[in-house]
């Protein structure tokens, strides 16, 4: 009985003091100068974590990357999440987790042929289109000097028939010219043309024999010594071409000979290396 008064009154003693608690406030500072509160570490300090928030709230530029880097970064990101949805745990799943990866990969490496062979459709069809083009420009080239040649025939064809036109008009006035036998311009034209045609042959014969002859009535010994001397410059001649005509025979042979014997000496030359 005596422990259970007691253990009454402690809980009498206890409850109002559990009641009448009230949480204890913290006092406030007092106001302290604050040059007199921050030392120079803390400014230090607090500059510090400025300027480290003043970087780290700059933006930084993602990175360039190729296509190529883009395009693997992309597939290993699907793997890692086809990893973390997919229960990896059975021999089964990886399987044919590995054959889906694989068949991207073969419709990828499809669809990139695909895209190769367009390209090399595209760049044939283009080098045909300017293979072409080339040609029509070649064939234009062609074209236009064919008919500049053909032209520049025509222009040659109509200066020849002008000038035979030209050339006939003065055959018919030569022979309307010839066939007035009344006309005085005609016949002193022929007679020019007699006279220039006959009296220079005339006049050189005429020269030559006045001068033969007055020579032979000054020397009539001369005539036959001119006899002699021509006969004596036959017989020369006749002596100097039998000599060329024997010496030209005796070369002939023996150019003949020589030939025989050098072509001798190939053949046995040959037949001895054989």
């Amino acid at each position: 009985m005596k422990r259970l008064s007691d253990r009454t009154r402690s809980t009498e003693a206890t409850t109002p003091l559990r009641s009448s608690l009230v949480l204890p406030t913290i006092p406030e500072s007092p106001l302290v100068d604050s040059r007199d509160s921050w030392s120079e570490d803390d400014s230090s300090l607090l500059q510090e974590h400025r300027v480290h928030r003043r970087h780290s709230s700059r933006v930084t530029p993602p990175p360039i990357l190729p296509p190529e880097v883009d395009s693997h970064v992309e597939m290993a990101e699907q793997v890692v999440h086809a990893i973390e949805q997919e229960d990896m745990s059975g021999h089964d799943k990886v399987m044919a987790f590995i054959r889906e990866l694989g068949e991207k990969k073969r419709k990828s490496v499809v669809r990139r042929k695909a895209e190769i062979a367009q390209e090399h459709e595209a760049r044939k069809a283009r080098i045909q289109a300017q293979q072409e083009e080339i040609n029509k420009e070649i064939e234009h080239q062609k074209f236009q000097s064919v008919n500049e040649l053909t032209q520049a025939y025509e222009n040659l064809v109509d200066k020849y028939k002008e000038l035979v036109h030209d050339i006939k008009a003065k055959d018919s006035l030569i022979t309307t010219l010839q066939a007035k036998t009344n006309d005085e311009l005609n016949d002193a034209q022929s007679d020019i043309q007699c006279d220039d045609d006959t009296i220079p042959i005339k006049t050189t014969q005429t020269i030559f024999h006045v001068l033969y002859t007055d020579i032979l009535k000054q020397y009539p010994w001369l005539d036959d010594a001119l006899d002699k001397a021509s006969w004596l410059a036959l017989g020369v001649l006749t002596i100097f071409a039998l000599y060329a005509f024997w010496t030209y025979m005796r070369m002939s042979v023996e150019l003949a000979d020589e030939k025989a014997i050098r072509d001798l000496m190939v053949h046995f030359r040959r037949r001895m290396t054989t």
